[in-house]
C-alpha cells in the first residue's frame, strides 16, 4: 500500500541519479540485474548477523529497484521485457534477503516471510491468468514496498537493540502482516472475478 506513495516521493531523487547513469550509458536492464549483487551482499552480512551492514545493502538494493524504473523512463527505454525482468529480479532479491536471515538462525521466520512474499505477489499474477485484468493497485497490506519498509525498520531495531529473541518476534509479526495481505488479495480477486461475470 506504500508503493504508490513512496514512488511519488522518491521520483525526483531517482530521476536525478538516472540522468547520471544515462551519461554512463548504463542500460535499465543492466541496473536491474546488478541489484542481485547488492542482495547477495545483504544476504552475506545478514547471515553473519552483521545487521548494520546488512541494513545498508538492503537499502541499496531497494533503491536500485526504484532507480532502474526511473532510468528506463528517463532514457526512453521502457520495454515489456524490462518490466518482466524487473519483477523477476525483485523476487530473487527479496528471497536472498531472507536466505541470509535463515543462515543467521532465523530459519522458520525467514521461511514464513519469504514464502508469504512469493504467494502475496503470485495472487495478482494468477488473477491475470484467470481473467483479463490491468496492473492496477491492489488494496492490500504487505505488498513489496510494505515488506521492504518493514524489513528495514526491523533491521534498524535489531541494530539498536541486539536481541535475537525480539527480532524473531518481529519477523513473525511481519509474516502475519503478509498473511493478512494474502487473504485481502484473495478476497479482492474474488470481487474482481464476480464483476467480470456480471458484465
Amino acid at each position: 500500500m506504500l508503493g504508490l506513495y513512496l514512488r511519488e516521493k522518491t521520483e525526483k531523487i531517482s530521476s536525478f541519479f538516472a540522468q547520471g547513469l544515462i551519461k554512463l550509458r548504463i542500460s535499465p536492464n543492466m541496473l536491474t540485474i546488478s541489484s542481485i549483487f547488492l542482495a547477495l551482499g545483504a544476504a552475506y552480512f545478514l547471515s553473519k548477523q552483521r545487521f548494520g551492514w546488512g541494513l545498508l545493502f538492503v537499502i541499496l538494493a531497494s533503491f536500485w529497484d526504484v532507480l532502474d524504473g526511473s532510468l528506463a523512463r528517463s532514457s526512453g527505454k521502457v520495454t515489456k521485457f524490462g518490466n518482466y525482468l524487473d519483477a523477476m529480479i525483485d523476487r530473487w532479491v527479496e528471497v536472498l534477503f531472507y536466505f541470509g536471515l535463515a543462515l543467521a538462525g532465523f530459519k522458520i521466520e525467514a521461511f514464513l516471510v519469504a514464502t508469504g512474499s512469493v504467494i502475496h505477489s503470485y495472487a495478482k499474477a494468477r488473477l491475470a491468468l484467470v481473467i483479463p485484468t490491468t496492473n492496477r493497485e491492489w488494496p492490500a497490506i504487505g505488498d513489496r514496498t510494505d515488506r521492504l519498509v518493514l524489513l528495514i525498520i526491523l533491521l534498524v531495531i535489531r541494530s539498536i537493540i541486539p536481541s535475537n529473541a525480539l527480532f524473531s518476534k518481529l519477523l513473525f509479526a511481519q509474516a502475519t502482516i503478509i498473511g493478512i495481505g494474502i487473504i485481502q488479495r484473495m478476497i479482492y480477486a474474488h470481487q474482481v472475478i464476480k464483476e467480470k461475470r456480471s458484465e
